[in-house]
């Protein structure tokens, strides 16, 4: 079977459509000029134009039959510029008029037998070239029918590539698709390996190191054991000797003597000296506490600095270093005033001492 070009059959297609379109408007344009020449006779009384009506009253005709007449042929020339109007011309119909002379009845039978030929030649030079026209309709039909069947396979055809095409496509779409989630499961899964890689060396480094933490501190808390152990076994002979000074003063006892102020005096040494022992024995037992929990010694609370500053009880580190003459803390005022009067630099006390 051979392939039509649907391309080159448009272009046909097309080119018989233009010709065509030109020969009406050729036909156009001679009925516009043959409008044009009418008009410009309609002027002139002989060519003036007239109804059926007029024409059958002209030729004493009943009314209706010029329809028969020109049915069968043989009248003068006609024209119709509607479907329903029917034009004679006046200029014809009275030629036709005076062509219809005759002197006798013979002739006119001959006459009329040449028009009747004449008629059905007419009549069959019509119905020839109406076949011929009925046919180049048919065949252009049928023409116009084979390219449009033509047209709507072309056009189905293509349809049916153009849908495979677009099935191989979404095919393609769908293969690719997968891939990409296969690749994205794929990434997720290594992440999520990585992940737990991670977790896992992060937990085992976090093991090692809380191990060597614990490791660590068993180590200090034994070193720092050893040190307080090592810092009691050092402060054991200055807590011994304290003690057996604290028992010295303790087995002290107060001379009985007439004198009230060298009674006073005595009293007031006697209370220094109490208050000195009790301050070394609290100095010692807050420096073996302080040992024992590990801290550094000397380190007091606000009360404690508070109370070693008005001499009843020991001072800070930081401030006993600068008493370090002094046992138990900074001397009191009544030291200070007797210190003075014993070196000849102030008045003496006359005070009367503190009852106990």
């Amino acid at each position: 079977m051979e392939i039509v070009d649907p391309t080159a059959t448009f272009l046909a297609a097309k080119k018989a459509e233009a010709e065509a379109r030109s020969v009406l408007e050729k036909r156009l344009a001679e009925i516009k000029a043959e409008k044009k020449a009418a008009h410009a006779k309609w002027s002139a009384e002989e060519d003036a134009y007239m109804t059926s009506a007029e024409y059958e009253k002209l030729r004493g005709l009943k009314e209706g039959s010029s329809r028969a007449e020109r049915v069968r042929g043989g009248g003068p020339k006609y024209y119709k510029p509607t479907l329903r109007k029917i034009l004679y011309k006046k200029s014809d119909v009275l030629a036709w008029i005076e062509r219809r002379s005759f002197t006798s009845t013979a002739e006119e039978k001959a006459e009329n037998a040449s028009l009747m030929n004449a008629s059905s030649a007419t009549g069959s030079r019509e119905a020839a070239r109406k076949a011929e026209q009925d046919r180049m309709d048919a065949a252009a039909k049928a023409e116009r029918e084979r390219l449009a069947e033509e047209a709507r396979i072309q056009r189905e055809k293509i349809e049916a590539e153009e849908k495979q095409r677009r099935a191989v496509r979404e095919a393609e779409e769908a293969a690719q698709r997968l891939e990409r989630e296969k690749l994205e499961a794929e990434k997720r899964r290594l992440a999520a390996e990585r992940e737990a890689a991670e977790r896992a060396e992060f937990e085992r480094q976090a093991k090692v190191k809380a191990e060597q933490e614990a490791v660590e501190k068993v180590e200090r808390d034994r070193v720092e054991k050893a040190r307080r152990e090592a810092e009691l076994a050092a402060l054991r002979p200055d807590v011994e000797k304290v003690a057996a000074f604290v028992a010295q003063i303790r087995a002290l006892e107060t001379p009985m003597v007439q004198s009230k102020a060298i009674a006073r005096l005595l009293e007031s040494a006697w209370a220094d000296l109490d208050s000195t022992a009790a301050g070394l024995e609290k100095a010692v037992a807050e420096r073996q506490q302080a040992r024992l929990a590990g801290r550094q010694p000397g380190i007091h609370d606000e009360a404690t600095e508070h109370a070693a500053r008005r001499g009843r009880g020991p001072l800070p580190a930081r401030r006993s270093e600068r008493f370090a003459d002094t046992a138990g803390g900074p001397p009191s005022r009544r030291e200070k005033r007797r210190r003075e009067t014993e070196r000849g630099h102030g008045p003496a006390d006359t005070r009367r001492p503190r009852q106990r």
